[in-house]
C-alpha cells in the first residue's frame, strides 16, 4: 500500500467511527421514542379530561395568587425598606431601623405599605402563574430529567422555565412597583415631583410612559428572564428537596415543616442570586432614561454590565449585596408564608397530587425503559 493510500485511511477511520457513533445514537433514540409512545399509549385511557384540566388549572393559579397576595402584604414594610437600601434612596447611612423611622416620619404609616397595591396586582398573576406552572413543568420535564444525567432534577428544571413563563405576565406592573416603592418622598412633595406622578399604580404607569415611552415598563425585563432562570430554579430544587425529608408528617406538623422549607428556600435563592436582583432593580430605576439614551452594546447583558459597573464604582463589591439582610429576613415569612398558603389551598381544594419521590421515579423509569436497540453481550 502507498503511503498516499495510508494517509487516505487513516483519515477515514476517524470519519467511519463518528458514522458508526451517530448511526447507534439514532438507534437508540428511535428505540427511546417508541418506548415512549408505547407508554403514551397505555396512559390515554386514564388521561384526564380537558375540562378537568382547565379546572385544576385555573384553581392552582387562582391558589397561588391569593397566597402570594397575603404574604406580599403581611412583608409589605421590609420589601419596602429592602428596596429603598437596593437602590440608594436610603442614604446618609441610615440602619434598617433608622430607614423604617424616616418612612413612618415622612410619609406616615401607610408609607410602610407604598407600591403593595402594584405589587399585589403584579403578584397575583406572577405567582399564581409560577406556582401552577412549576407544578406543570415539573411533571412535565420529570421524564427528561430521568433520562438525561447531566439536567438538574425536575424541580429545579421545572421552577426555572416556570420562572421565565410567570415574569412575562406581569413585568410592567413589576416596573411601577419598583418606581412606587423605590423613592422616599416627604407627605406634600411638589407639584411635578417624580414623588407626586408615583402616588399610584395607574399615576405610576402613566409617569413611565409619558418619560420614556411604553417600552419603558419593560427595562431590564431581557436581564429579568435570565435571572430568574436560576433564582426560581434554587427555590423550587431546594423547596422540593427540604420538602423530601419531611414525608411522613401529618396534620400541623406537615404544615409547619412545609412554611420552614419555603423559608429556607427563598433564603437559598435569593443568597445565591441576589447581585442580580440588585441588578435587576436598578435597571428599572431608570425607566425613562435608558430607553431614550443611546442603548449600550450587547443588549440586556450590556445594559446590566454597565448598572453593575456603576454601582460597584460608587460603593465596591459590596454595593451589589445592599440590602440583603433585611431581604433575607422580608423571604423567611414571604416565602414561608407563599408555599404554606398554596400548599394548603391545593390540599382543601383536593389538588394535592405531588410528584413521586425522586427514587420512585427512577425505580418506576427502570422498570418502564425503552427497548435497548443495542444487542445484549454474548457470554462465553
Amino acid at each position: 500500500m502507498t503511503s498516499s493510500a495510508r494517509r487516505s485511511t487513516l483519515h477515514c477511520q476517524p470519519l467511519a467511527k463518528t458514522r458508526r457513533m451517530l448511526a447507534l445514537l439514532l438507534l437508540a433514540m428511535l428505540g427511546c421514542a417508541h418506548g415512549r409512545s408505547v407508554a403514551m399509549e397505555q396512559k390515554k385511557a386514564v388521561a384526564m379530561p380537558s375540562g378537568e384540566r382547565l379546572r385544576r388549572s385555573v384553581l392552582l393559579v387562582v391558589s397561588g395568587g391569593v397566597a402570594a397576595a397575603l404574604a406580599k402584604t403581611a412583608v409589605a414594610p421590609l420589601e419596602r425598606i429592602k428596596l429603598l437600601r437596593q437602590v440608594g434612596a436610603a442614604t446618609g447611612g441610615l440602619s434598617l431601623s433608622g430607614t423604617l423611622v424616616k418612612i413612618v416620619r415622612d410619609e406616615g404609616v401607610r408609607g410602610l405599605w407604598r407600591g403593595n397595591i402594584a405589587n399585589v396586582c403584579r403578584a397575583f398573576p406572577q405567582k399564581g402563574m409560577l406556582l401552577m406552572s412549576a407544578d406543570l413543568f415539573c411533571e412535565l420535564v420529570g421524564p427528561l430529567c430521568d433520562a438525561v444525567p447531566w439536567l438538574p432534577n425536575a424541580a429545579t428544571l421545572g421552577g426555572a422555565l416556570a420562572g421565565v413563563a410567570s415574569s412575562l405576565v406581569s413585568y410592567p406592573l413589576d416596573v411601577v412597583f419598583t418606581q412606587q416603592a423605590g423613592r422616599l418622598c416627604a407627605v406634600g412633595g411638589a407639584v411635578g415631583d417624580a414623588c407626586v406622578a408615583t402616588a399610584g399604580p395607574i399615576a405610576t404607569m402613566r409617569f413611565i410612559v409619558a418619560s420614556g415611552g411604553f417600552s419603558a415598563l419593560y427595562v431590564g425585563a431581557a436581564f429579568t428572564l435570565l435571572s430568574s432562570l436560576p433564582y426560581e430554579g434554587i427555590k423550587f430544587g431546594t423547596f422540593d428537596w427540604l420538602k423530601q425529608q419531611s414525608i411522613g408528617a401529618t396534620g400541623r406538623q406537615r404544615a409547619l415543616l412545609e412554611m420552614c422549607a419555603g423559608a429556607g428556600a427563598g433564603a437559598a435563592a435569593h443568597t445565591a442570586t441576589y447581585p442580580l436582583d440588585t441588578i435587576r432593580r436598578n435597571l428599572q430605576m431608570t425607566a425613562g432614561q435608558i430607553s431614550t439614551g443611546p442603548k449600550p452594546p450587547g443588549g440586556a447583558l450590556g445594559s446590566a454590565w454597565v448598572v453593575a459597573r456603576g454601582l460597584c464604582a460608587k460603593g465596591g463589591i459590596g454595593s451589589l449585596y445592599k440590602g440583603l439582610p433585611v431581604t433575607i429576613i422580608r423571604t423567611l415569612p414571604n416565602t414561608g408564608l407563599q408555599f404554606f398558603f398554596y400548599q394548603q389551598f391545593k390540599r382543601s381544594l383536593k389538588l394535592d397530587t405531588p410528584l413521586p419521590p425522586a427514587k420512585e421515579r427512577a425505580m418506576r423509569r427502570q422498570a418502564d425503559a425503552c427497548p435497548s436497540p443495542f444487542p445484549e453481550p454474548i457470554s462465553s
